[in-house]
C-alpha cells in the first residue's frame, strides 16, 4: 500500500515495520549518488567527475588520513591516537608559557601505537605527526622516534639531551673550524681541549680540526709537517716523548720558533717529556713561544 499522493521521481521507503506499507521519502531518485562495481574496503570514496553523482574509490586509506584541524576544543589529559604515518594540526593556543601539550612516540620494534596527550584544555598552534619510523615530526622536520616533549610556549625546564637531533650538535671538528651554527655540548668542549694522538711517522701529521692540543712518542728521528686546518689565534700544545732512545724533532716551513727559544731540531730523552707550546698567527704560520722539558 502506498500513500493518497506523492511527488512524481521520488524514491519510495517503508513506513513502519510490517513490510507492507510504502511511503514518499521525500529523495528524488536524480539526487542518489551511484557507487562503482567494486571498491577496495576502508577506502574514502570520491565524486567521479563534476556531476556530484557519481562516486569511485579514491585509492585513499581512512586510516592515513589526518584528523582535521578545526575549532575543536580538546579537554585536559584526551589522548588521540595516531597510526604510524598520520598527522594531526590544530590551531590557537593557551596563555602564554602554559605548557602545551605532551607527545609520546614508541619504539617501532613494539609494534604499540603512539599517541598524543592533551595536558590541559584548550586548542593549540602545533602541527605534527607520525613519520612512516614512529619518528616524531613538527611542520615537516623530524625530531626522531626519541622526541616526546613540545609545549605551545617556551619550555618548562631545560631540553632533555637525547630530544635533540644529533645533526643540531656540533661536532668537535665543526666547532674548531666553526663552519656551523649548532649547539656546543660540554663533552664536545672538552674533547676539543684533550690531546689528539698524532701518528708517529717520518713527517708527523696534524689536522687541527680535530684538537690544537696534539701528543706523540718518537720511535725515530723524525719532523714535525705543516698542519692542516689551523685556526688563527688558536693557542696549541704538543706533548713529545721518546722510545728506546733520545730522538729529534726538526720542524717544517710553517712553524716558526719565537726569538729565545732553542734551535730546533730538538732532542728528546726518553726521561723527559717536552712540550712544544705556542699560538696560530696564520694557516701558515705557528709561532712556537717555548720549548719546556719536565
Amino acid at each position: 500500500m502506498g500513500p493518497l499522493s506523492s511527488v512524481a521521481d521520488n524514491i519510495v521507503t517503508f513506513a513502519g515495520t510490517t513490510g507492507k506499507v510504502g511511503k514518499d521519502s521525500g529523495i528524488a531518485v536524480g539526487s542518489v549518488a551511484t557507487g562503482p562495481a567494486s571498491a577496495v574496503s576502508g577506502n574514502l570514496p570520491s565524486f567521479n567527475g563534476t556531476g556530484g553523482k557519481a562516486l569511485q574509490d579514491s585509492g585513499i586509506a581512512e586510516s592515513s588520513v589526518a584528523l582535521k584541524g578545526s575549532a575543536n576544543t580538546f579537554t585536559t589529559s584526551q589522548t588521540i591516537t595516531l597510526a604510524v604515518g598520520q598527522a594531526i594540526g590544530v590551531n590557537g593556543g593557551p596563555a602564554a608559557g602554559t605548557p602545551g601539550l605532551t607527545v609520546n612516540t614508541v619504539n617501532p620494534a613494539t609494534g604499540a601505537a603512539a599517541f598524543v596527550s592533551f595536558n590541559r584544555s584548550g586548542a593549540y598552534a602545533v602541527n605534527f605527526g607520525l613519520d612512516t619510523d614512529n619518528a616524531l615530526k613538527v611542520g615537516g622536520w623530524s625530531m626522531g622516534a626519541n622526541a616526546y616533549r613540545i609545549f605551545h610556549e617556551g619550555l618548562s625546564g631545560a631540553i632533555p639531551y637525547a630530544a635533540l637531533a644529533s645533526a643540531a650538535v656540533a661536532s668537535n671538528s665543526e666547532f674548531q673550524l666553526g663552519t656551523a651554527s649548532k649547539l656546543l655540548t660540554a663533552s664536545a668542549l672538552k674533547a676539543t681541549v684533550a690531546y689528539q694522538a698524532l701518528a708517529d711517522a717520518a713527517t708527523i701529521s696534524w689536522d687541527m680540526s680535530l684538537g690544537n692540543n696534539g701528543s706523540v712518542a718518537l720511535a725515530g728521528n723524525r719532523t714535525l709537517g705543516n698542519p692542516t686546518n689551523a685556526n688563527p689565534l688558536f693557542g696549541f700544545v704538543l706533548k713529545v716523548t721518546a722510545t728506546t732512545s733520545s730522538r729529534t724533532l726538526a720542524l717544517s716551513a710553517n712553524f716558526v720558533p719565537a726569538t729565545g727559544v732553542e734551535a730546533f731540531p730538538i732532542t728528546i730523552a726518553t726521561t723527559e717529556t717536552v712540550f712544544l707550546v705556542g699560538f696560530v698567527d696564520t694557516s701558515t704560520r705557528l709561532v712556537i713561544t717555548g720549548v719546556i722539558r719536565t
